[in-house]
């Protein structure tokens, strides 16, 4: 089983290639800071809208997947920086509905400890 995940609780939206045995196929990132180093929340979405596409082709071409061999989605579902989070519930919630994909959201701190 190969599973698609997608986490954008704050300054970075990245996407995870994962087999259901734990091998990593792929683990892209975009982050986002302003030239201070700081997060502007209304900002951190535009990014998210901005670069999911180009994250997602470069984890599949990494991964050498395709949205047919992908069994579902898991997306960091909270907590997290509000506009973020909302900004990667629509872009995962377009790819379900697209691609036929079920949505599983994670608890973002649950997956951190899993991950440790």
């Amino acid at each position: 089983m190969i599973i698609l995940g997608v986490e954008f609780t704050a300054h970075t939206f990245g996407v995870g290639v994962v087999t259901d045995k734990g091998e990593v196929l792929a683990n892209i990132i975009d982050s986002y800071s302003t030239p201070e180093g700081g997060m502007i929340p209304d900002k951190l979405a535009e990014h998210h809208l901005k670069v999911a596409e180009d994250v997602l082709k470069k984890a599949f071409q990494e991964a050498k997947v395709s949205w047919n061999q992908i069994e579902f989605i898991a997306y960091s579902a909270g907590p997290g920086i509000d506009p973020a989070l909302w900004a990667g519930y629509k872009i995962v919630k377009e790819w379900s509905a697209k691609y036929g994909k079920r949505l599983v959201g994670v608890n973002h701190c649950a997956a951190l400890r899993c991950s440790s």
